[in-house]
């Protein structure tokens, strides 16, 4: 990786984990602590984020922000920045009409089905417990599954 240009070290781990600075003005190469390599490679990383970043209206000429920034989208007359990333991917118009589709086939279900239905395909609700709390038989509500199953098949093609 390369250092920022301003940036007046080039810094480095050697083979043997030795932490290197090298001084880029007059070339000196020396060995220093990990505390130290830790502190040169922030501020390396804080020159590079501002180098990186974009100019934001109102702050200092030199002063660049992070790219997904609020104050990105806000700089006025910026026809190259676009606020693509704030566009919400999903759709409305599909979630409402998928939730009328499943209200109106709920209302096409018997009182029974219906129960079923929410019991046991929306919550999850197991058929043994299902049947054991209504004191059904266990194939009784398997085979109102696959009546709603039937009428769902038929419903949502």
């Amino acid at each position: 990786m390369k250092t920022p240009a301003n940036f007046e070290y080039d810094l480095w781990v050697s083979e043997d984990g030795k932490c290197m600075v090298r001084i880029k003005r007059t070339g000196e190469t020396c060995e220093v602590s990990r505390e130290t390599m830790r502190l040169l490679r922030c501020e390396e990383k804080r020159l590079r984020r501002s180098q990186t970043g974009v100019p934001v209206s109102g702050c200092h000429e030199d002063e660049k922000k992070a790219l997904l920034s609020l104050d990105y989208v806000s700089v006025e007359d910026a026809e190259e920045m676009s606020p693509a990333w704030l566009e919400d991917h999903t759709s409305i118009e599909n979630d409402v009409e998928v939730q009328i589709l499943e209200r109106e086939f709920r209302a096409s279900l018997t009182l029974v089905q219906r129960e079923i239905y929410v019991s046991c395909i929306l919550n999850g609700l197991s058929y043994k417990e299902f049947a054991a709390r209504k004191g059904v038989t266990y194939q009784s509500v398997q085979q109102a599954i696959l009546l709603i199953r039937k009428k769902a098949k038929k419903f949502f093609k």
